[in-house]
């Protein structure tokens, strides 16, 4: 991806997780920028009143790390922060997640995630407002490397 520092790919699919939504202002990162998001992922995003849900199957020996991106690409209505629980397989996933106008906030996993089946939903904690959002999600494999990748002499 030509905005990406890190060289991912980003392939849009946004109908199947909600209504999609885009703009042309910036959307800057929070924080200390270590993952590196691009604006112009960030400038697209899917709303839901109700629920937004990420789901792929898993496997006795699979494990990924996930990364959820968010960033209120709408102007809210109201001034009360707005704020998003993630549930993996219906159990809370952390805090709530902060969520602010054009600028991006992320939620990931610190260890390998190991299930049979994923099942995200991302909810808003706030009751009258544009409900879920959700601009990007990155799901990893974790991989279990056999052998030393390096001669063990070095």
């Amino acid at each position: 991806y030509p905005d990406d520092r890190f060289d991912r790919i980003w392939e849009p699919n946004y109908n199947s997780y909600g209504t999609p939504y885009s703009t042309n202002e910036t959307v800057s990162e929070s924080g200390d920028p270590m993952f590196g998001m691009p604006s112009v992922v960030m400038q697209t995003a899917v709303y839901s009143k109700d629920k937004i849900l990420v789901n792929w199957p898993g496997g006795v020996d699979d494990s990924f790390y996930l990364y959820l991106e968010f960033a209120d690409i709408v102007r809210p209505v109201g001034r009360q922060p707005r704020q998003m629980q993630v549930q993996m397989n219906g159990q809370d996933w952390g805090d709530p997640v902060d969520v602010h106008p054009f600028r991006s906030n992320v939620s990931y996993s610190t260890s390998p995630e190991t299930a049979s089946q994923y099942s995200f939903s991302i909810r808003s904690v706030n009751t009258s407002d544009e409900g879920a959002v959700l601009n990007s999600f990155e799901v990893y494999k974790a991989l279990t490397v056999a052998r030393s990748a390096t001669d063990a002499r070095e």
